[in-house]
């Protein structure tokens, strides 16, 4: 009887669970219902010309100086990272606020672990959020101000991670394009030596709108034109610290070195014979800086000056 009167209980009790589960459900979903969808973008994004992204692993500022925007006040950022960042904000929305149970865990994670971020129009604050996500980064949270109830933040048609552009280091806003010049309208001339084949060496001039190949007297314009092209779009999968393997390699001859003049710059780039575990080549930019490069792209600049010869 007492094990019969257990078990009507026990059932009584799970039914109860199950019921309270379901409240809470239907209880955040109205929230959803209220909620402004506009909360983390109610203002002009396209007024936005300064962004700072602040982390325990260190802060990147994003600023427009009237005619590009810049990393850290260092260097030249991604037009299509800026691009992505501004979509994200402007089609990014609360999905749900995170159930109540999990709001203070979360919204304390979002405060010591996540990115806060910071977007300014001329010097005035428009908004202040932290982004974060769960471990997989398959769910994405924002956490405005000093608001209690972070968002599962989401963009509509579309199975992204939100938070993820927020989360890019210094190196992932930098501008990928090693010779950033237009060849049709500011080129001088660009220079590759092999140290293994100094036959295969050449030079590439503008010479009264005329571009020639030094020691051929024709060339294959078709050829010539890719060429500079591949040059002239060339961009780093990643820029990388340099480390001991990286330190001892910059002492050896590199096995190709490409140097790129336009009107005021100078471009160069150094490949060396080395690849890392993904394949990639490594490649010293203007002696300083290390990037890692598909090898695909390097072998479109890759080549021998008997390259432009014109077919026979």
């Amino acid at each position: 009887m007492q094990e019969k009167r257990n078990k009507m209980l026990m059932l009584l009790l799970v039914v109860l669970v199950a019921i309270t589960a379901v409240i809470w459900v239907i209880r955040d979903q109205k929230n959803v219902a209220e909620n402004d969808k506009n909360i983390f973008n109610g203002f002009d994004v396209k007024s936005i010309n300064q962004v700072n992204l602040q982390s325990p692993k260190g802060s990147v500022d994003l600023k427009y100086d009237g005619a590009r925007w810049t990393v850290n006040d260092q260097y030249a950022a991604d037009p299509a990272m800026i691009e992505v960042m501004f979509a994200t904000m402007l089609q990014a929305i609360p999905k749900r606020p995170v159930p109540t149970l999990r709001q203070d865990s979360i919204a304390g994670v979002l405060r010591k672990e996540g990115i806060q971020v910071t977007m300014q129009a001329d010097g005035e604050p428009r908004i202040s959020f932290s982004a974060g996500g769960n471990m997989a980064k398959t769910q994405s949270y924002f956490l405005r101000g000093d608001d209690k109830v972070p968002y599962i933040m989401v963009i509509p048609g579309y199975r992204v991670y939100v938070s993820g552009i927020f989360e890019l280091n210094e190196s992932g806003w930098r501008d990928k394009r090693i010779f950033a010049f237009n060849w049709r309208l500011n080129f001088k001339d660009v220079e590759t030596t092999y140290s293994r084949n100094k036959a295969d060496n050449f030079r590439v001039e503008l010479k009264d709108q005329l571009l020639t190949v030094q020691g051929l007297s024709t060339v294959d314009s078709a050829r010539l034109n890719q060429y500079l092209n591949d040059v002239s779009q060339l961009a780093a999968d990643e820029f990388v610290d340099t480390n001991k393997t990286l330190d001892s390699l910059s002492k050896t001859p590199p096995v190709m070195e490409v140097s790129v003049h336009d009107v005021g710059r100078t471009y160069l780039l150094q490949l060396f014979p080395y690849a890392d575990n993904q394949g990639r080549v490594a490649g010293l930019i203007g002696e300083k800086q290390w990037a890692m490069f598909n090898r695909r792209a390097v072998t479109s600049i890759s080549r021998p000056r008997r390259f432009f010869e014109p077919k026979p």
